[in-house]
This record gives structure tokens, C-alpha cells and sequence, in this order.
């Protein structure tokens, strides 16, 4: 099984955390046995950075490719994984089975579209929230509240129905 995971975001408080997508990934890898390609763009640098030093080889990087050449890839892989962001909405698009995470913003409103998305997104008292109010959001609850264990149950749901 390939996994295309996508941690980053044009904003980084729609990223969900990077200790979560580090114990997801060697699950992923650990147990379902799938092979991880992190996709990245130049705005998550530091992000795949922090990836290599927590989870070693446990990745394949495909790096600011064109976006062409990253939708035949994302159409390859058998799941996607990412927050709130561009790539993500491009997962659906290529119709790859998608799990996006959301936090801040509204998904009803700014969530990929199709029959393959699964959006996670636990409301929270003050989300979602305007941009001005995310840029100084200091405690993320809305993200901080969608868990390792929701992810995995939904690959595991997903891994069931679609293969």
C-alpha cells in the first residue's frame, strides 16, 4: 500500500501536529505495512526536516514537483492523508481516496469535494474561525481535538471498502 501524507499547509495553523502525523506515519508503516510518500513544497521545509529526524527512512519525499507530475503520483497512491490545503483538495480531484483534516476552517465551505473524501473535523466553541482570528490562535483545539486514533480508524475503514 502506498500512502501519500501531506503535513503541511499554505498556513501553519491548519497543520495538524507534527508529533501526530510522526506516530502516524510509523503506524502506517508498522502496521498496515505501506510505504509513506510525504509530499512537500517549499513551504514546508522545516516540516520534512523535523520528519527525517523523528522517523528516519521511514519516507519517500516527492518535493516541489510540478502539478502535473504530482497529480499522476497522488493518483498512484492507494490513500491520501493532509490538512486544509491545496494538495488535499488536489487528492480529491485525482478521486485517490483522501483523508483531510480540518480545524479552523469551515469544511462544508472550504473541504474537498467527492465520494473518496472523508473530512475530519471536530467543531470546537470557537470554530471555525476568520482568518485574523486563526493567524493569532495560540491553542488550535479545533485541530488538537481530531486524534491519532480518529485517523487511523479511518484508514482502517477506508483500507476495508476500497482495496
Amino acid at each position: 500500500m502506498l500512502v501519500a501524507v501531506h503535513p503541511g499547509s499554505g498556513s501553519r495553523q491548519k497543520c495538524w501536529s507534527l508529533d501526530r502525523y510522526v506516530e502516524l506515519i510509523l503506524w502506517l508503516n508498522e502496521e498496515m505495512d505501506a510505504q509513506i510518500l510525504i509530499i512537500s513544497g517549499p513551504a514546508d521545509t522545516e516540516i520534512v526536516e523535523d520528519l527525517r529526524v523523528k522517523v528516519k527512512d521511514k519516507f519517500i519525499l516527492a518535493d516541489q514537483l510540478p502539478l502535473p507530475f504530482l497529480a499522476a503520483i497522488i493518483k498512484r497512491c492507494n490513500l491520501f492523508v493532509g490538512n486544509d490545503s491545496g494538495i488535499t483538495h488536489l487528492a480529491a480531484a485525482v478521486e485517490t481516496p483522501a483523508i483531510a483534516i480540518f480545524g479552523s476552517s469551515d469544511p462544508s465551505m472550504w473541504g474537498p469535494r467527492g465520494e473518496r473524501v472523508k473530512i475530519l473535523f471536530k467543531k470546537s466553541a470557537c470554530s471555525p474561525c476568520s482568518f485574523d482570528t486563526r493567524r493569532n490562535c495560540i491553542t488550535q483545539t479545533c485541530l488538537g481535538s481530531v486524534t491519532v486514533e480518529d485517523v487511523m480508524s479511518e484508514i482502517r475503514y477506508t483500507y476495508q471498502h476500497s482495496f
